[in-house]
């Protein structure tokens, strides 16, 4: 007599909470004013930074300046507003850094839909002839992902 058995399992799966932000190609280390022309012009630099996120929940990107002011060996100093920043391929306007979070891409409101992909950064520098000469102006900046 024939017969027939059903077995069922359950299977669990568990999936953490994904953001990550990691710097593929680029960066702002080395920027040098070494003609008139860049110090009456500023330096323009086009996707100067690139990053790679993945995130399995909505997210947005911040970025800031870790002080107000570059440290360095001069008397003058620096604000981090020299560097202004833009979403490379938004063709929008420059922003002053500051010291203070500001959306990079997506907000708290409007967050970026979940996935992997990446972020390019556009650059504007222009110390002008305002700032003491030094060969050691330097700033930190941070981006921080997140999904708050």
């Amino acid at each position: 007599m024939a017969q027939t058995v059903f077995l069922s399992q359950p299977v669990n799966i568990t999936v953490p909470t994904v953001l990550d932000l990691t710097t593929t190609a680029g960066g702002l280390n080395n920027v040098n004013f070494n003609t008139t022309a860049l110090l009456d012009n500023g330096i323009t630099l086009t996707n100067a930074t690139t990053f790679t996120y993945s995130s399995n929940k909505a997210w947005y990107v911040t970025i800031k300046a870790a002080s107000a002011n570059f440290s360095g060996s001069s008397s003058t100093p620096m604000p981090a507003s020299v560097i202004q920043y833009r979403l490379n391929g938004s063709g929008g306007s420059f922003t002053a850094l500051s010291a203070t979070a500001a959306s990079l891409t997506g907000t708290t409101g409007t967050k970026n839909t979940r996935g992997t992909s990446t972020i390019g950064v556009d650059f504007f520098l222009n110390p002008g002839y305002v700032y003491a000469p030094a060969t050691d102006y330097t700033i930190t900046i941070n981006y921080t992902i997140s999904n708050l």
